[in-house]
């Protein structure tokens, strides 16, 4: 009998939380393959010529920077410059691994580089914020656009120059996720405009990423994308280098294409076999909706983006948001967002004492009320992680879609031992031979 969806997801888990024994055997039998055809000299030859090259790069810098803004106004010239000498720092730290002493070290240079280049010319990395947002319009999408402005979503872009006007060339978004053994970094999103593809950009991006998380409660930076898409292999690729370590998993939202839905049946048995009614709030003055919806908020202790959306509940889909229960103290409060792209998105499902019968039925009242109302085909997000909802889906959408993703992961316990530079300078004194042997007694008998 082929597996339902639940059973795929609930096998394939989510990777960061796969155990941590599982996850080191992996790295470990990676590390060693790696090992196997690593060839000390060529990479110890290649750390020679980054560092022959930068001498020369830094005297052709200072000579750009007295002639900037006076015989020379091309800021795209003296950006080159700079960004030559972020990427052989990059270079540097990936060859290692970021998260050593020594690629820590090439990173924070980096920075320091990328800071005095914009204290000189202009930006070069930023926040992505409400009020620049017009200069990456081109890089995000219009969901994306929102979930920034929102506070849903962080955002850092990348601005590069054609001659002497900078655009926005290329921007990461993503989101924290908090967990009791700490936190995790999610890339959600990464593009470069195809105008300045071929200028390291997103190297440049995961690199402030990976360094701007030092000295924070997250641990690990991740990335997903879905298997098959025609950037994957691009994309993989770029983390690969970086030192992520991949593995796989299902989509955790339940994403539901109306039109999918090819037996309604359940959603009505379900709401009249609970008695309970789950009422929109589209039926509660509007001038009470911020104060019902700060009651149940602070209840339920959130710390989150919709604390700036309250005030706003025009942001919410009043029709398909509801809540169970006592409008003074309601069981369970469902919020629903109609993205710009047309998608309808549960952006909150609880309170955290609510339980999952309460849950279920909010979702049901959601499905009818799109099933009795809505034009179209819409899609539904639903990032609800309960197995008698999942249950409940697997009967209306028996053909459910979930994508298998590819995740990559960043994290501390990936570095197999530390690299320092003094470690890097004793490597490039060594003879061809003095780093074979030494090489071999480090990692032993592969």
């Amino acid at each position: 009998m082929a597996k339902t969806n639940n059973e795929i997801k609930r096998e394939a888990g989510l990777y960061l939380g796969t155990s941590e024994a599982l996850r080191n055997e992996q790295l470990s039998d990676r590390i060693r393959d790696d090992l196997k055809s690593f060839d000390v000299v060529s990479f110890v030859n290649d750390l020679r010529g980054i560092r022959e090259i930068t001498e020369p790069l830094d005297m052709q810098i200072m000579q750009q920077k007295e002639n900037f803004g006076l015989d020379d106004v091309n800021r795209e010239n003296i950006e080159k410059s700079y960004a030559l000498k972020m990427d052989l720092l990059y270079n540097q730290a990936y060859a290692i691994h970021p998260l050593t002493s020594f690629g820590r070290k090439c990173l924070e240079e980096a920075v320091n580089t990328r800071k005095e280049f914009e204290e000189l010319v202009g930006g070069y990395t930023t926040r992505i914020t409400r009020e620049n947002i017009k200069v990456f319009r081109s890089v995000l999408t219009t969901d994306l656009a929102e979930d920034i402005i929102s506070g849903r979503r962080d955002a850092i872009g990348a601005i590069r120059a054609k001659g002497i006007r900078a655009y926005g060339a290329g921007a990461l978004a993503y989101h924290v996720d908090e967990d009791p053994d700490g936190a995790a970094l999610r890339i959600d999103w990464l593009y470069v405009h195809p105008d300045f593809r071929g200028r390291r950009i997103a190297d440049s991006l995961i690199a402030e990423i990976i360094y701007q998380v030092q000295n924070t409660p997250v641990n690990a930076v991740a990335a997903s994308f879905t298997v098959g898409e025609s950037w994957e292999p691009v994309i993989g690729s770029i983390f690969s280098k970086w030192k992520f370590v991949f593995g796989t998993q299902m989509e955790g939202d339940t994403i539901v294409d109306v039109g999918d839905i090819v037996n309604p049946d359940p959603i009505e048995a379900i709401r009249k076999k609970y008695g309970k009614e789950a009422k929109p709030l589209s039926e509660i003055k509007a001038m009470t909706i911020p104060a019902f919806l700060r009651g149940v908020l602070m209840r339920d202790r959130y710390r989150g983006y919709l604390w700036g959306q309250i005030e706003d509940p025009g942001y919410f889909d009043l029709k398909l948001s509801c809540y169970v229960g006592d409008l003074r103290d309601p069981d369970g409060l469902m919020l629903v967002h109609r993205t710009p792209s047309g998608m309808l998105r549960v952006e909150y499902a609880g309170p955290g004492d609510a339980d999952e019968k309460t849950i279920v039925f909010m979702a049901v009242h959601v499905l009818y009320a799109v099933l009795q109302s809505e034009t179209g085909e819409p899609v539904l997000d639903f990032p609800i992680r309960m197995d008698v909802f999942e249950q409940l889906m697997e009967k209306i959408v028996p053909e459910q879609r979930s994508a298998l993703l590819v995740t990559a992961v960043l994290a501390d316990d990936n570095v197999e031992a530390d690299i320092t530079e003094e470690t890097v300078s004793e490597m490039l004194s060594m003879p061809d031979e003095e780093l074979r042997e030494r090489f071999r007694e480090f990692w032993g008998d592969l």
